[in-house]
């Protein structure tokens, strides 16, 4: 079962639910993963098999998400994960999810998590932050950015925030 990615999300660190056995503050259950990682599809390590069974497993997480970057993920590999997150969620108990992140060496990088397909920093029109937004703007994703002020070298990296 495909899980409806934008309301899990959002719903993920704070729930007020059953579904789970888990630990609980103030009324709320508390729920433990990660959704920016990488495996060998870019500058990861091991197959997306081995990412998720190790974030379920040994890590005992409640939910995963691989999201390598999108310049080196092929149309396979992007598919694979898909089919791979797929078969790791147990209901009621691991979620999988899967995603990309948009790479741009000016504009910063960018976590899509539930995408069926990837876009490229490389490529008109999601090359520029504005065509990446409108490129989001069509999809029902969840969308974050990682790691701050990595790419502000030249000072402006948050300049290209605007209302679109």
């Amino acid at each position: 079962m495909k899980p409806n990615f934008l309301p899990i999300l959002c719903g993920l660190f704070l729930l007020s639910s059953s579904l789970w056995s888990q630990v609980s503050i103030g009324g709320y259950n508390v729920y433990y993963g990660h959704i920016h990682n990488h495996c060998n599809f870019s500058d990861g390590a091991g197959t997306a098999a081995q990412a998720y069974a190790y974030a379920r497993d040994n890590g005992k997480l409640d939910f995963f998400s691989l999201a390598d970057h999108e310049y080196s993920l092929t149309s396979t590999e992007y598919s694979t994960m898909i089919s791979t997150a797929d078969s790791y969620n147990q209901d009621g108990t691991f979620v999988a999810f899967y995603g990309f992140e948009w790479s741009h060496s000016t504009y910063g990088h960018v976590a899509v998590i539930g995408s069926a397909d990837y876009c490229t920093s490389g490529t008109s029109p999601t090359n520029t932050f504005s065509g990446f937004v409108n490129w989001l703007n069509t999809k029902d994703v969840a969308a974050f950015f990682n790691h701050p002020g990595r790419q502000n070298s030249t000072g402006v990296e948050f300049d290209h925030f605007t209302s679109t």
